[in-house]
C-alpha cells in the first residue's frame, strides 16, 4: 500500500513539474517571438501562439517541440 502512495506521489510531482515547465516555456516563447514595443493583447497572443510571428516563424507547438528535442 505504501508503494502505491509513493508511486502516486511521484506521478503527481512529475505532472506538476511538467505543467510548470510548459508554463515557463509558454512565457519564454512569447518573449522571444513578440517584437513590438507594446505588450500584446490577448487576441495578439492567441494569434502568435497559433500562427507564429510571421512567415517562416514557428507557432507555439512547433517551437516547444524543437525546444524539447534540443534538450
Amino acid at each position: 500500500m505504501f508503494s502505491e502512495y509513493t508511486n502516486l506521489i511521484n506521478q503527481l510531482i512529475t505532472f506538476i513539474i511538467t505543467i510548470i515547465h510548459v508554463f515557463v516555456s509558454h512565457r519564454k516563447f512569447e518573449r522571444e517571438q513578440w517584437s513590438r514595443a507594446r505588450p500584446p493583447s490577448q487576441r495578439q497572443l492567441d494569434n502568435l501562439r497559433i500562427n507564429g510571428a510571421g512567415p517562416g516563424k514557428l507557432d507555439l507547438l512547433e517551437w516547444f517541440r524543437n525546444m524539447v528535442l534540443a534538450n
